[in-house]
């Protein structure tokens, strides 16, 4: 029996930390008992952080790494995303965040004849490696391939993929023949200039990434040729692709949700973009004989006291209207004070502290939830899931900069949100039978999101960790 008070809605339970894995209930006398739940260790790690790279594993548009564009909705290596979606960035820090754990899994993406990486749903990972079992995993080039990690692979791929379409100019949509009204739904380029239908000045953000993680951890698996010629790739484009700077005003789009040319847009121009991709870049070139790293440096410090001066609360195309992209801003800016706290432009934690108080102003309510204003609480037009899940990532990065305790506890305030903590009481994502007999969702979350999407948003129904189904 653990005993607590309930103030301003809300009861404190920092003490209490059972051993038991048994289900408990919370009894509040005059008003009613809970739903039942469970506390474990490690539950993240355990039923969460797996399911964010599969969900990358299924929603490729190809099993090759050099898979045409064109023959993806939205022009990209995944459905419903396209050049602006930054996989090998953020699979590479996710790796990052804890290598013991992605070490052990190895079992589920195979190699069909050199190029053609499947994944094994469910995949059995106490499976005996077998040399015999595919052709193209019998030579001794791929024995060693076989023990990578799923999510080194899928960072190979994604690297890959970046490389050999970083000079495409081509069509976005056409993977469903039926959907041509995609093309040109949003178009990228500088007003009054040429009009392109895919971003592939992007590509070159996922090749930096991949060089600085060279450097730290994917030596192993990546030969040195490869990586040559991607930092190659990196150099020669740099300025030409305007990669040393915030770009503004990038993307026109046709869509309801973002209508217009938009100083900023999770389509291909986030604000910190700039900024984490030059700290990426010069983490590669300061490891380098013939480097430039003082190049890269100062970008990254340019980029970094530009959004210290201008990075506004206030203005919604800054901070949740981005959607999606809107955790790269604060992110990019903890990241540079937490690796190189010496170089940051004066002012990052200022800032940082400010980005802190515009969030305790909006998660003043019963659920931390981040309201968007004083009277609205989510998006005129769609609930927007994304902006939830990522919302916490930030509140970490800003609150280990900062050393701040109470940013800290909200951020597991938005992950509570996502498992239920909200006001229909139920996980974000819809609970198929498709997705559980695929292993694709959450061990132990009993209601899902109560309606379905036709297919899932985007197509994405039945891709494993897919959050959605959300009313749009």
């Amino acid at each position: 029996m653990f005993s607590g008070v309930i103030q301003n809605q809300a009861g404190d339970f920092s003490g209490f930390n059972p051993i038991s894995t048994q289900e408990y209930v919370v009894l509040v006398k005059g008003v009613g008992q809970s739903v039942p739940f469970w506390i474990g260790d490690k539950l993240m790690e355990t039923i969460s952080s797996r399911l964010a790279y599969q969900y990358f594993i299924d929603v490729r548009g190809g099993f090759m790494s050099s898979v045409s564009p064109a023959n993806v909705t939205g022009g990209g290596p995944s459905r419903d995303g396209g050049g602006q979606t930054l996989e090998a960035t953020f699979e590479g820090l996710f790796y990052a965040s804890n290598p013991a754990l992605f070490d052990r899994w190895n079992k589920e993406l195979r190699l069909y004849y050199s190029q053609r990486m499947y994944p094994v749903i469910p995949p059995d990972d106490n499976a005996e490696d077998n040399p015999n079992e595919e052709p193209g995993e019998r030579d001794a080039k791929t024995k060693e391939w076989r023990k990578m990690p799923d999510l080194i692979k899928l960072i190979l791929w994604h690297a890959e993929f970046a490389y050999k379409n970083i000079s495409y100019n081509g069509r976005s949509g056409g993977g469903y023949e039926d959907w041509l009204s995609y093309d040109d739904v949003r178009t990228y380029g500088y007003k009054g200039h040429p009009r392109q239908s895919f971003d592939y000045q992007n590509m070159t953000d996922q090749l930096a990434a991949v060089c600085a993680f060279y450097h730290s951890f994917l030596k192993p698996y990546l030969p040195y040729e490869t990586y040559k010629k991607y930092r190659e790739a990196c150099l020669l484009r740099w300025e030409t692709y305007d990669r040393h700077k915030e770009v503004r005003y990038w993307v026109d789009s046709k869509k309801w949700i973002d209508d217009g040319f938009r100083e900023f847009n999770e389509q291909g121009n986030a604000f910190g973009q700039g900024l984490l991709r030059n700290l990426l870049m010069y983490e590669c070139e300061r490891n380098e004989k013939d480097g430039n790293p003082d190049k890269f440096l100062k970008y990254a410090q340019d980029c970094a006291a530009d959004i210290i001066k201008n990075w506004n609360f206030d203005n919604e195309w800054h901070t949740w209207a981005m959607r999606n992209a809107e955790h790269i801003t604060p992110q990019a800016l903890a990241l540079f004070a937490m690796m190189y706290p010496e170089k940051c432009p004066a002012g990052t934690k200022e800032k940082l502290a400010a980005w802190r108080d515009y969030i305790f102003k909006r998660t003043n309510n019963l659920w931390n939830y981040r309201t968007h204003s004083d009277t609205e609480w989510a998006h005129r037009k769609s609930k927007e899931v994304g902006t939830v899940c990522g919302l916490g990532g930030s509140m970490f990065a800003v609150a280990d900069v900062l050393k701040d305790s109470k940013l800290r506890a909200i951020g597991w305030s938005q992950v509570d949100f996502v498992f239920g903590c909200n006001p229909p009481g139920t996980h974000l994502s819809h609970k198929s039978p498709t997705r559980v007999a695929l292993n694709g969702y959450w061990k132990g979350v009993e209601k899902g999101w109560p309606f379905q999407y036709p297919h899932g948003t985007g197509e994405l129904g039945y891709t494993r960790g897919y959050y959605g189904w959300l009313p749009h």
